[in-house]
């Protein structure tokens, strides 16, 4: 937050260089991505459809293009519309990939993970 920003001009200073730079953005508006996927977890409708197509770069929620290489990453993200557990997402990535339910369900998390680090899903 910056709201008393005027009140540290060497701060300003220092901000408005590292935007100029391109090294910071500034968001005003609230965060439309999550980081912390929920038990029915939800990727970007966007990012979803573009997956089901097989493109290999995701519309993330950050605004900027996320490479999803493997098909198995890009079956994961179709799906995570909400109507599955994440015990359920791990049954259906084992059904498609042919690993143990057991192995699957211990990937869950640290896909789940790295999907919100890449800002593709939803609060």
């Amino acid at each position: 937050m910056l709201d008393d920003i005027e009140s540290h001009p060497d701060l300003a200073e220092a901000l408005l260089r590292l935007f100029v730079a391109r090294i910071v953005s500034f968001i005003t508006e609230p965060l439309r991505f999550s980081v912390t996927p929920g038990e029915h977890p939800v990727a970007s409708p966007l990012a979803r459809v573009q997956a089901a197509q097989g493109e290999t770069f995701l519309a993330s929620l950050r605004h900027k293009p996320v490479r999803m290489g493997d098909a198995a990453s890009r079956a994961f993200v179709t799906l995570m519309d909400g109507s599955r557990t994440r015990a359920e997402l791990a049954q259906e990535m084992a059904k498609r990939t042919g690993v143990a339910e057991d192995i699957a369900a211990a990937r869950v998390p640290a896909a789940l993970a790295e999907m919100a680090k890449l800002g593709l899903m939803m609060g």
